[in-house]
């Protein structure tokens, strides 16, 4: 396998996480991204139909997701049902 740069790995994520962020809440959303000099990214995504999502990828965790954008997107699906508000039974 290839060395990926860690800057094409960024771009990547961050480009994923954006259109998913958009398709599943709308452009009103708020997401902040930010990348540490060790290779891990941090990010925080707020809208008004979740409570604010939180979390960090270390360098492993990023390149795995680089490389099955799949496996990404179910991370991602997960907190996104995790974070919902008013979807959980009781409320």
């Amino acid at each position: 396998m290839a060395d990926i740069a860690p800057d094409k790995i960024n771009v990547d994520l961050q480009g994923f996480l954006e259109k998913f962020i958009f398709f599943h809440l709308g452009r009103d959303s708020e997401v902040d991204i930010s990348t540490s000099s060790a290779g891990s990214v941090s990010c925080s995504i707020r809208h008004s139909r979740i409570e604010v999502m939180n979390f960090v990828l270390n360098p492993e965790q990023v390149r795995g997701f680089s490389e099955d954008l799949s496996a990404f997107e179910d991370f991602l699906l997960e907190l996104l049902t995790r974070n919902r508000r008013g979807c959980r039974i009781g409320d």
